[in-house]
This record gives structure tokens, C-alpha cells and sequence, in this order.
């Protein structure tokens, strides 16, 4: 590849892998599929009697019929700027003349609205970016992308104030002339600035004619260091010191960044020596001095183009009153200078803002590697995991503390998908992971010692697999953690598999095959509780006045406890101590609430006792608890709800 390519990605979206790579005549840039880049989407070509009007990276392309969210991840280098250029044809590809409109989102971030309504050529947008890791995902629905590794001053920004300038000019019926309007990317060239992209620029910003009727061109067939600069515009008027550019922002409140670019394409030459005017006075009359005012207000005082060379000035724009702002290049006050004002080229910038973090670096590299060992084929598992909310990769839960701070996994659902292979190991790099549920697969191997190190893991599923060994004791001795491994026959719950006189206690209750056998074994296990246990135990225990399940369970207050319940208004079951009541947690999960009676005289006790046993014995056939209300007096335990009724309600008939 070309030198002056390096830190280039070019994709030609659609084009069909045995025409890849390829170098594009009008610009010399080498063009690759984009298929290595993509997981979904279906290949099209614009139709034939368009193709005229396009150079080869936009006659085909990729449209998206399946999934909400479609992304493009592309490799590059942290903290580097980078301009992205996508280009949007619809070319009446599929026959519908339906011109499509939709978001683009740059990570979690929207960047633009792309509406193709009426733009039979196409359109462009373009941005410039840093990203913060070595990933990149541009959300779509349809495009040709161009990534151009840059050195500029300016981040995040988009390229607006063209549209929106001959938008107003259009709206004043004045003669406006973009090469067929800036979106339709014209290869002609016309009036004061001439069309310009790579080679020509080697960052391949694409240089537009622009001119107004109010302006007179000048040229130079000598040859200054940028080719759009071999043009420039002035006032039509000889006389004239200044000329304005007005223009109305999409809000107000935009910020705009403005980068004007001279070269004096008429230097001064003076022959012999004149004593009316001496030589240094001549130039002096002669040579541009100009100031840049912005909304009456001068933001540079003064500049003098050089000859045939390059000069930049930039300025920003903060606010214009009511988003209508004014651009005027004027004759610097109280300078001599007979020339009027000049300018070859500018550039504008609007900031956007992306308020949303992206997932934590660590987490989305470690879920990637997830989904490839797995070869997870998820047409939701696209672009950024946890960010924004509304794209969530289904089986994820991520916790959001705010726009600042990264998003992090905390759930991971796999269950059911068909997943083979043993326990990927950087799942371990998913450091905040709390819940985690592999159930119903085909995995094999023994279970990973890593999971008992993973400090935030409270839950985890390994049910009905093809797991083999024992069970790292370091993970069943973790007290406040949920382990469900049923269904794995070569699965042991003892370091050695077997019981080492008779001392080994196993922290697990393996269940019995029907929901009547586990009803009755609990009933039994109550009684043992309850009942049968040594009269040291029990007074130990009544000894205690306070609950000790801080970090094990939810602890909710009795005033949401009242209010979760609507202060108690249905009631769906009598317990052992109390009465149950339906409620909503979160407003959104339905619950059971058995709230103590203060009439129980061993309540209390019975109380205590269930928490105790529902910590420690978890089956599919019973319910779980979801947290606690320990506020003396009051005590209730909050349960999964049953919405089709309980077990007793099963065998006496009435459901």
C-alpha cells in the first residue's frame, strides 16, 4: 500500500469478495470489501442507468432488512484523530423508489439523521473523532465508509455549514452553485474554488465549489502547495471592502468552528523605481489586510495572505442570537490597502455533543471473545454492549452510574444456546459480573476455580450441561453465593467425588425429581428446624435480635414494603406467620410480601427459620426469596411470585 494511505481504512460496502481489493482510478485509493468488518446486512448494486453519475466505491452497497441495530467494527489506534466519511446512495436498488431515512450512531452515540429523500445522488456525512479505544463501532443501515488517519486541531465536530448555508441561500432564491448541490459529490468544476480530494488532500476532505452571485474569481496558472486554493473569490465589486456570508443553524445553541484558508494568487510587482510612490509604498497599497467579523463583532483583527502559499486562521463561534449568524471579511480600519477582501477556502464545524460513555473497555473485549469462542450468532450483539440502553445485547445486564462513567456487564444469560466447548476462562475478566447463567447447553469440562474467585458473583446456573469432576471447594464455601448444577451426571459436589467419613457437608440440596417430593422434603426440613433442633442451638439463635443477611439479600424498608403493596390491599395466601400480599418491586416485577403477624408467638422464630432454609436450598420447583424487610417490629420476606398458582392450589384442583 501507498505510504501516504497508512492509518486509511476504505471499504466499498457490498462489493463482492473476488473484486477486493481494488485501487479506485479517480483517486488512487486502494478499496477492500467490506465483509471482514460486518456480521449482517445483504449485498446490492444501484441500478444501471445511475452508475454514470457514481466512481466504482458507490455502486454497490449494503442494505440491513433484519435487526435494529447494524454496525460496522473497524480496528484502530487509540487517541488518534480520525476523519470518517460515510457516503449514503440509495440508487433505487431494490426497484421501491423508497427513499430511506434513518440514525447513524458512532459507539453509543447518535451522530446524524440520514434522510435520503430526494438526494438522488447520495449524501455525504463526515466527522471527526478520537476514539478512546482500539474498537470502533459506526451503527447504519446503509453506506460506504472511509476512515483517514489526520492530524487536525479540532474533535468531534461535523461538517454542517455548507448544507445549511445553501439551504438559506435557496430559501432567498438566490443563485447558489455546489458542483449540483455539496451532497451529490460532482467530479466538475465550477467557479471560485476547484473540486479537491486525494491525492490532492492528503486527509481526503472533499473540497466543494461554492460561489456567490456577488463574488468575482481570480485564478493562477502558477502552482500554489493546495489545489483547492489555485482558486479564489472576491468582492464584484472592485470598490467593495467587504462581503457577507449569513447563515441559520439547526439550533441555536450550536457552536461552530470556522477555518478560513488564503493565498494571495495576485502578488504585487513593481518595476524601476518611482518617486511619486516608492516601492514599499506600493505594495503597501496593494497588499490585502483584512479582518474577520463575526456577528458584528471582529474575532481576528488582522490577516495578509501570503503569496501563493498557505495561511490559516480559525475562530470559534459560540453562540448566534436566535441561530441566524453573520460572516463578514472586511478591509482592515485605517489600513491603506486598495485591494478588496479574498479568501480561496473554508471550513466549518459544528460540535456535537455524545453525552453516553462507552461500555467498559475490559468488559466489551472480554463479551467479544465470548461471543467468538461460542460463535455466538446474535443479530442484537452488535455495536456497543450496555450503551445506549435501548440497543442492550440481549442476555446482558449492565449497571449505569452515570453518562461519565462506563457502563459495566453484571448479568450474562447464555442459557439455552446451544453452547459447547468448556467454560470460557474470560468470563473471569468480566470483573463486576453478578449473575451468570450458562444453563441448558452442552458444555464440558470441570468447573473452573476462577468462578470462585470472581468476588462479585452471587448467582450462577450451570444446570443440565455435560460438566464432569468435582466442584472447587473454594466455590461451594462461598455462603452468600447461588449454585444450581443439577443435570450434569459426571458432576460431584465433594472435592473427591465421595464423602470422606461421613464429615464432608455437602452445601447443596441435590432435588428430587417432582415438586410434590420437594414439598414434602421441605415440610421436613422445617420440622427439623423448627422442632427437633437441640435446645443450645435454639437458645443461641432466640438470643438474637437482628437478622444476618446484609450483603446476602435485598433489604427493603416497611415504608416501601406499604407502598409496594398499595398499603396492603390484596391479599393472596396465609403463611405459617403472616399474611401474603401481591406487590411490585421496582414497579415493575410482581412479588409475593408475607409480612409477620404481631400476634404470632413463634413467629419470629419461624421467620428466622425459612430465611435460613431458603438460603441454603434452591431448586427450579421453589420459589426464591428476593429480599427481606427487617424494621422492628415489622418483618416480611419478599418472594418470586407464582403467577400460576402454588403447589397447594395444583393438587387440591382448583387450578
Amino acid at each position: 500500500m501507498d505510504y501516504a494511505q497508512q492509518g486509511f481504512i476504505s471499504l466499498d460496502c457490498g462489493l463482492p469478495t473476488n473484486d477486493s481489493p481494488y485501487i479506485e482510478p479517480v483517486t488512487g485509493l486502494v478499496f477492500t470489501s467490506d465483509v471482514d468488518h460486518i456480521q449482517s446486512g445483504k449485498s446490492g448494486r444501484i441500478q444501471k442507468n445511475q452508475e454514470t453519475s457514481h466512481i466504482k466505491p458507490y455502486l454497490f452497497l449494503r442494505y440491513f432488512p433484519d435487526g435494529v441495530r447494524n454496525c460496522y467494527t473497524l480496528g484502530v489506534l487509540q487517541n488518534i484523530k480520525y476523519l470518517i466519511k460515510a457516503v449514503f446512495v440509495y440508487g433505487n436498488y431494490d426497484g421501491f423508489s423508497d427513499y430511506p431515512s434513518f440514525d447513524l450512531y458512532l459507539g453509543p452515540n447518535k451522530w446524524a439523521r440520514v434522510d435520503l429523500e430526494g438526494k438522488v445522488n447520495g449524501t455525504v456525512e463526515e466527522i471527526i473523532h478520537v476514539p478512546r479505544s482500539n474498537s470502533l463501532q459506526i451503527c447504519l443501515v446503509k453506506t460506504a465508509l472511509e476512515l483517514r488517519a489526520v492530524e487536525k486541531r479540532y474533535l468531534r465536530c461535523s461538517r454542517r455549514f455548507l448544507e445549511a448555508l445553501i439551504s438559506e441561500r435557496q430559501k432567498s432564491n438566490s443563485e447558489v452553485s455546489m458542483s449540483d448541490q455539496y451532497q451529490e459529490l460532482s467530479y466538475q468544476s465550477t467557479y471560485h474554488v476547484t473540486l479537491a480530494m486525494y491525492p490532492d488532500d492528503v486527509f481526503d476532505r472533499i473540497w466543494s465549489p461554492f460561489f456567490l452571485p456577488e463574488w468575482s474569481q481570480i485564478t493562477t496558472s502558477l502552482d500554489p502547495p493546495k489545489a483547492a486554493l489555485k482558486s479564489a473569490a472576491i468582492p464584484r465589486d472592485d470598490n467593495e471592502t467587504q462581503w457577507i456570508i449569513n447563515w441559520t443553524l439547526d439550533s441555536p445553541t450550536e457552536q461552530v468552528h470556522l477555518y478560513f484558508h488564503f493565498a494571495e494568487l495576485e502578488p504585487l510587482e513593481i518595476e524601476g523605481n518611482s518617486t511619486e510612490f516608492p516601492a514599499n509604498f506600493m505594495r503597501l497599497l496593494y497588499t490585502r489586510d483584512m479582518s474577520i467579523v463575526v456577528n458584528r463583532n471582529v474575532a481576528v483583527d488582522s490577516i495578509v495572505p501570503l503569496e501563493l502559499a498557505v495561511s490559516t486562521v480559525d475562530t470559534v463561534v459560540k453562540k448566534c442570537d436566535g441561530g441566524k449568524c453573520s460572516l463578514q471579511l472586511v478591509n482592515r480600519e485605517g489600513s491603506p490597502t486598495r485591494r478588496p477582501p479574498l479568501v480561496n477556502a473554508m471550513e466549518a464545524f459544528t460540535a456535537i455533543k455524545f453525552p453516553n460513555s462507552e461500555t467498559n473497555p475490559d468488559d466489551v473485549v472480554s463479551i467479544k471473545i465470548v461471543q467468538d469462542t461460542y460463535g455466538l450468532d446474535k443479530t442484537d450483539w452488535q455495536g456497543d454492549p450496555c450503551s445506549p440502553q435501548q440497543y442492550l445485547w440481549s442476555g446482558l445486564n449492565c449497571s449505569y452510574m452515570n453518562m461519565s462513567t462506563s457502563p459495566r456487564i453484571i448479568s450474562l444469560n447464555l442459557s439455552s444456546h446451544g453452547l459447547t466447548g468448556k467454560i470460557v476462562p474470560h468470563i473471569q475478566n468480566l470483573t463486576q459480573l453478578q449473575i451468570l447463567d450458562l444453563s441448558n447447553n452442552k458444555l464440558t469440562g470441570g468447573v473452573p476455580e476462577f468462578l470462585a474467585n470472581m468476588k462479585s458473583l452471587l448467582f450462577i446456573n450451570l444446570s443440565n450441561n455435560n460438566l464432569e469432576g468435582s466442584i472447587p471447594r473454594a466455590l461451594l464455601d462461598r455462603d452468600e453465593l447461588k449454585l444450581y448444577f443439577e443435570g450434569n451426571p459426571k458432576l460431584c459436589a465433594l472435592e473427591k467425588c465421595k464423602s470422606s467419613g461421613g464429615n464432608k457437608e455437602i452445601k447443596i440440596i441435590v432435588p428430587v425429581a417432582t415438586a410434590v417430593a420437594i414439598f414434602i422434603v421441605v415440610s421436613v426440613v422445617i420440622v427439623v428446624f423448627i422442632k427437633k433442633r437441640p435446645s443450645s442451638i435454639r437458645g443461641r439463635q432466640s438470643a438474637r435480635t437482628n437478622l444476618s443477611l446484609e450483603g446476602k439479600l435485598r433489604r427493603i424498608s416497611y415504608s416501601e414494603i406499604q407502598l409496594m403493596t398499595n398499603n396492603f390491599d390484596r391479599v393472596i395466601g396465609e403463611g405459617g406467620f403472616g399474611v401474603v400480599y401481591h406487590a411490585y418491586l421496582d414497579d415493575r416485577q410482581q412479588v409475593a410480601v408475607k409480612v409477620l403477624s404481631p400476634s404470632s408467638s413463634q413467629g419470629y422464630k419461624q421467620f428466622k427459620a425459612e430465611v435460613e432454609l431458603l438460603l441454603r436450598v434452591h431448586h427450579t420447583n421453589l420459589v426464591s426469596l428476593v429480599g427481606y424487610c427487617d424494621d422492628q417490629p415489622h418483618l416480611a420476606l419478599i418472594y418470586e411470585y407464582m403467577t400460576n398458582g402454588d403447589l397447594k392450589a395444583h393438587l387440591s384442583g382448583r387450578q
